[in-house]
């Protein structure tokens, strides 16, 4: 006579079902939220990290030294257009500064002369400028810098190039004949999670260029 009737004790069953179910939708959708911050908040790190690397660069793309030196048979032609876009291959090619491992060494005495060694060289009482080429190269879906992989899930890469002009104007390529007017390079980088946990991503960065090109 004390207890409860069937009705009550099915009533609070209920009741206890829908508060379950309740609750783990919102555990679910918590959870699914992480989940999506997560992949956006990775897909950004990978996004910073390969721009500011490709930024800085381009920004020393062409620094070679204090005093120009000539195109001779032992200065490749590249050196004439040290940045190079091929959207065929989806290469990006560019000679830069690197005192690691360098290809080239451009030896001056920042005053008259100055020459240019393949490899790592130095002269007693004159300035070595140590040069490297990079090639970052989009591919299936991931970028890679001589072959080894930086960055995945890469939907789409671009580049296209600030030209002066009234007014300036980017272009998808840089002909040969009018790589004096590049003054900016415009980097476009999609993102994509594979597990669909969030949207894809779009970031695009323009990098001016400091070094006036000089051979």
């Amino acid at each position: 006579m004390k207890g409860f009737s069937l009705i009550e004790i099915m009533l609070a069953l209920a009741l206890g079902l829908i508060l379950s179910l309740g609750l783990t939708r919102l555990l679910l959708a918590t959870q699914s939220s992480y989940l999506a911050q997560d992949a956006a908040m990775r897909m950004q790190e990978d996004a910073r990290f390969l721009l500011q690397k490709l930024a800085q660069e381009i920004r020393m793309a062409g620094m070679y030294g204090c005093t120009a030196f000539e195109v001779t048979a032992s200065v490749p032609e590249l050196f004439r257009q040290p940045l190079r876009w091929e959207p065929q291959r989806q290469t990006l090619s560019l000679i830069t500064a690197d005192a690691g491992n360098p290809d080239w060494t451009a030896v001056s005495d920042c005053q008259t002369a100055a020459k240019l060694y393949v490899g790592k060289v130095t002269r007693p009482e004159q300035v070595s400028f140590y040069l490297r080429q990079l090639n970052y190269r989009f591919t299936g879906n991931e970028i890679q810098l001589e072959g080894q992989g930086l960055v995945q899930n890469v939907k789409a890469f671009s580049v296209s190039f600030g030209l002066a002009g009234t007014p300036m104007h980017y272009s998808p390529e840089l002909p040969a004949a009018r790589a004096a007017d590049l003054r900016s390079v415009r980097l476009s980088l999609t993102l994509t999670d594979p597990q669909q946990r969030t949207a894809d991503q779009t970031w695009h960065l323009a990098v001016a260029l400091r070094n006036g090109w000089r051979t």
